[in-house]
């Protein structure tokens, strides 16, 4: 199985031995993955819709993993007292900010947070440094039309700035190619809305360019 650019990205970013949960894991390729070259010690997995568990439990039980655990459950609700790192991926920033918020008194073992979010980056920066994490690692990946943020977190805490969490403290400090080709297409959009915006639009809208420039 060949993991996607956005899910290879995640799964090297999971720390050797750890104890892992996927939320929401899909049709389980990362654990497969991750399961099958015995990155981790132990994995969690789990769905809280009845259809899709039915599909990740079945194509998790192919492999006859010892160590992997399947759950028909919602968010951190389930989550086994043994994980000690999270990823959550593919889901919009407010629903991944909701389950985290919803699971904060089982956070307290949990020392990495692996998100990749759909939308509002900034947003889950802010939440997850708040709930006392610190950003370790960043990735950017283009895929299926889609530039894709992958965040990772450590129990923590250090200092950021509003475009640290808008931009990424690591991403706008390496500005690697797709880094810039997100923003440069981001600045062509906001300055063709700019053009046809409201007066009383215009001024946030030039702001947000301006911070594009910045970078």
């Amino acid at each position: 199985m060949s993991l996607s650019k956005r899910l290879s990205e995640i799964y090297a970013l999971v720390d050797k031995n750890s104890n892992l949960a996927d939320i929401g894991a899909d049709h389980g390729q990362l654990v497969i993955e991750l399961a099958k070259n015995k990155r981790c010690q132990r994995i969690f997995c789990n769905d809280n819709k009845s259809g899709p568990f039915k599909i990740l439990k079945s194509a998790i039980e192919k492999f006859h993993f010892d160590n992997v655990d399947v759950s028909l459950s919602d968010g951190l609700n389930e989550l086994p007292s043994y994980v000690d790192s999270i990823v959550i991926a593919g889901l919009g920033g407010d629903l991944m900010i909701q389950i985290l918020q919803q699971g904060k008194e089982k956070l307290s073992n949990i020392e990495t947070l692996i998100l990749a979010p759909n939308t509002k980056e900034k947003e889950v920066r802010i939440s997850v440094c708040n709930m006392g994490y610190q950003i370790i690692e960043e990735k950017i990946v283009f895929e299926k039309k889609h530039y894709y943020e992958i965040l990772k977190f450590s129990k923590g805490h250090k200092d950021y700035d509003e475009l640290d969490y808008e931009f990424g403290p690591i991403l706008r400090k390496e500005k690697n190619q797709t880094f810039q080709d997100k923003y440069s297409e981001l600045e062509k959009k906001l300055t063709m809305i700019f053009l046809n915006a409201p007066e009383s639009k215009k001024r946030d809208i030039l702001k947000k360019i301006e911070r594009i420039r910045s970078l």
